[in-house]
Formats: structure tokens, C-alpha cells, sequence
């Protein structure tokens, strides 16, 4: 993880950069290569913009370098209720591994901080439906 005096200097070249016609595509290029997540690219871009990180977030989502580096997975727990679930740093998950998921396998997945249910994927399945990675057969663990 980035210390902040380290965000705060990469979120004033992210300003120089727009103000020099840089465009998404090409801060979030920039951004991939100096950060460590997606999650950090969007703090970045955020300070750099001032506006709310989840809006950061639907910004460098809807770049090429971000839509590029996704991961979809359909999520299905044990009732048989089904979302999707979409990772943008490219992570994977295996059988024993931890997601938050806000509303559970519930539509729509709206990412709230802080909010949501744990929970531990039990079994890892091929997905028929194309552009999906994976299916992934999730149990609740705890809710935040």
C-alpha cells in the first residue's frame, strides 16, 4: 500500500496530465503502471479530480486498460440466487478464499464501503454463459 504523501504526488501529476489533454484511457494506463490496485488507482485519480472515489472508480472501469485486466465471475449461493461479480485488478478466487459482497449474490452488485456480507467461495465451477472467468458457489460467513 501507497503512503498518502505518495497518492497526494501521484494525484498532482494525474492533474498535469489532464491539464496537458490526457485522456482516461491514457491516465489509467499510466495510473496501472505506478499503482498497486485498482483500488489504489482510483484513490489517485479521486484526489486528483475531487470527486467521490466510487465515481473515480466508474471512471477508470470504463477505460480499455481497466476493462482489459477484468475478471467476471457469476456468483450463486447455496439457495441458488446468482449476481455477477466483476474483479478489475484480474484477481481470481479459489475454494476457500473470502468476498464482500454487499447484497450477497443478490442483483444489483452496488459496491457500498463498509457494508455488506463476507463470504467463502466453497466450490469453483465452469460457467456455460460466455465472457464469464468462472462460477463461483459461495456460503455467507459474517455480515460487516
Amino acid at each position: 500500500m501507497t503512503d498518502d504523501a505518495e497518492l497526494d504526488r501521484m494525484a498532482e501529476e494525474v492533474r498535469d496530465l489532464y491539464e496537458r489533454g490526457s485522456s482516461d484511457d491514457e491516465i489509467a494506463a499510466w495510473l496501472k503502471t505506478r499503482t498497486a490496485s485498482f483500488g489504489e488507482s482510483g484513490k489517485v485519480l479521486a484526489r486528483a479530480t475531487g470527486v467521490p472515489t466510487v465515481d473515480a472508480y466508474r471512471v477508470l472501469n470504463a477505460t480499455e486498460t481497466w476493462k482489459s485486466a477484468t475478471t467476471r465471475f457469476r456468483i450463486v449461493d447455496p439457495a441458488g440466487r446468482r449476481t455477477e461479480f466483476n474483479s478489475p485488478d484480474g484477481k481470481t478466487f479459489g475454494v476457500g478464499d473470502a468476498i464482500n459482497l454487499p447484497n450477497g449474490p443478490e442483483p444489483p452488485y452496488e459496491p457500498e464501503p463498509g457494508r455488506g456480507t463476507v463470504w467463502r467461495v466453497v466450490a469453483v465451477e465452469t460457467e456455460e454463459e460466455p465472457g464469464f472467468n468462472a462460477r463461483l458457489v459461495v456460503k455467507p460467513v459474517r455480515r460487516l
